[in-house]
């Protein structure tokens, strides 16, 4: 499982159903009000898609399981190019890992200067392949050159 995919507005309900079937689980008023606030709700998907920097991480059966929801930041903190990542779904912390990592790789092999993740647990439950410089704002910053 280690196939990854630049994701499309074509992929917005594989991945609403990916997400509505995680919270399965909860009662109608509890979904609602997941659904209002999550970073999976369907106009974010709508922004998201379509800046071509959201990947999805598929299965065998070319499904998705994991995905990242990202958009490049331009002129933030006195740098050029940031790539912030909006949210990880994962399965499993081997998953958030591969999802993680790639978001650093990508962002260095598409020439930014850094890597803006959103917080998550996970951070502090895996052996990152790459030094977290910062854990402020509620976010996590890596950066992808040396330059910074």
């Amino acid at each position: 499982m280690s196939n990854f995919k630049v994701l499309t507005i074509q992929n917005l309900e594989e991945i609403l159903k990916l997400e509505e079937a995680r919270i399965a689980h909860f009662n109608e008023i509890e979904k609602m009000t997941v659904a209002w606030k999550a970073p999976w709700r369907k106009e974010a998907l709508e922004h998201y898609l379509k800046t071509g920097w959201c990947i999805g991480l598929l299965n065998n059966q070319n499904q998705i399981e994991g995905y990242f929801l990202a958009q490049p930041v331009l002129f933030m903190e006195s740098y050029t190019q940031s790539l912030w990542i909006e949210y990880i779904s994962y399965k499993n912390l081997d998953m958030f890992l591969a999802l993680a990592d790639f978001a650093y790789k990508y962002g260095r092999d598409k020439h930014l200067q850094r890597v803006l993740f959103n917080q998550d647990e996970a951070f502090q439950k895996v052996n990152l392949p790459f030094k977290i410089n910062q854990n402020q704002k509620n976010f996590i910053e890596v950066y992808t050159t040396k330059m910074s």
